[in-house]
């Protein structure tokens, strides 16, 4: 998941990296970018939420987490951990870095290439009334995430 983020003046992309918990690298790779400039704009990590909600917590990194770890202490699909928080396995985490974590009662699918609405429907059916309350906009892209209880 990700945000736009306007770059300011004094932004460097390790400043950047490190106020949004991810890697140089990383950046450049969603963006497709070498440098940056004031006032241009990128996609980052998605700051996550502030405040637990019904369907999410914040789970904040400490000093020698890892995401399997974090992943297996709460229940969640490692994949899912790493997707629905735009990592990849060979992505670090770091201290203090905010992580989305799926509450146990929750079931998180994130979208794919050949996804459709139709597809969703299908497989979520049962359970569509709850699925549209909790996704108020789907637009079916990559790597959106969608949840229901």
């Amino acid at each position: 998941m990700y945000q736009i983020y306007k770059v300011e003046s004094s932004d460097t992309l390790e400043k950047i990296a490190h106020k949004f918990g991810t890697s140089i690298e990383k950046l450049r790779e969603i963006n497709g970018l070498g440098d940056i400039y004031a006032g241009g704009y990128i996609l980052v990590p998605n700051q996550m939420m502030k405040h637990d909600s019904d369907l999410y917590m914040t789970y904040i990194v400490q000093k020698g987490d890892n995401a399997y770890a974090i992943a297996r202490q709460y229940g969640v699909p490692y994949e899912t951990l790493l997707r629905i928080n735009g990592l990849d396995e060979n992505d670090y985490i770091y201290p203090n870095q905010q992580l989305l974590i799926p509450r146990n009662s929750n079931e998180v699918y994130v979208t794919k290439d050949t996804d459709t609405i139709q597809s969703l429907y299908n497989a979520y059916k049962n359970n569509w009334d709850s699925f549209l309350s909790q996704n108020q906009t789907i637009y079916v892209v990559p790597d959106q995430m969608v949840t229901y209880k």
